[in-house]
């Protein structure tokens, strides 16, 4: 039995390692980041937009591509557009289109471990001998860290109290009065009895 520390030098990391890590980072999120919007252009034809995601750890990068759906043999049917990820193959990602009287259920196994297989499903639609319609996208959006940091940083803005507004967020206060707490880098000016500008780098906030 031994140990093998990968991040040391002269270790062999392997990209099993790296995406076993990625997807802890991640909380096992598996998804799109961006893009990847699906358009019919008629008949049977499906247009792909360019844009990425994140599978088990792994980042995959999409680009434009038209896609022919498979179509029925007899009437309307099911039908839906997935990424194929097979770590086993020596195409490892690619376009797979399905069509059925019922989808059949995605395989999507562990492919950091026993795994080789993961499927993402974009959209799904009806689709008869010649063509495809209703269009319904099943894309799972993922949200990045600085998306959802801007997300935070907007909302706070958009709380904050504009010239003779009043302030629309919420304030945590100590439940006892404490004169430790302050606000950093919000310069407060006031006038004292001489009429001589005051300032101050912090507000001390207290609960009465």
């Amino acid at each position: 039995m031994s140990i093998d520390l990968k991040q040391t030098a002269g270790a062999n990391v392997k990209p099993v390692d790296d995406a076993r890590l990625f997807n802890f980072m991640l909380s096992n999120k598996v998804g799109i980041v961006e893009g990847v919007e699906i358009t019919h252009l008629g008949a049977n034809q499906l247009k792909v937009f360019a844009g990425w995601g994140i599978c088990q750890g792994r980042m995959f990068t999409v680009e434009e591509e038209i896609i022919s759906a498979e179509t029925s043999p007899n009437g309307e049917i099911e039908g839906r557009l997935l990424i194929n990820i097979d770590t086993s193959n020596d195409v490892p990602a690619t376009f797979i289109t399905q069509a059925a009287v019922s989808l059949p259920a995605l395989v999507q196994e562990d492919i950091n471990s026993s795994g080789t297989v993961y499927q993402i499903p974009l959209v799904e639609y009806h689709v008869n001998e010649v063509q495809c319609g209703e269009l319904t996208d099943v894309r799972v959006m993922l949200e990045v860290t600085e998306t959802a940091v801007r997300k935070a940083q907007q909302a706070a803005e958009n709380a904050m109290p504009k010239s003779g507004d009043i302030f629309t967020g919420d304030v945590a206060a100590y439940s006892i009065n404490r004169a430790t707490g302050c606000l950093r880098n919000i310069e407060v000016r006031t006038t004292d009895a001489n009429g001589t500008m005051q300032s101050t780098n912090k507000i001390i906030m207290v609960r009465k």
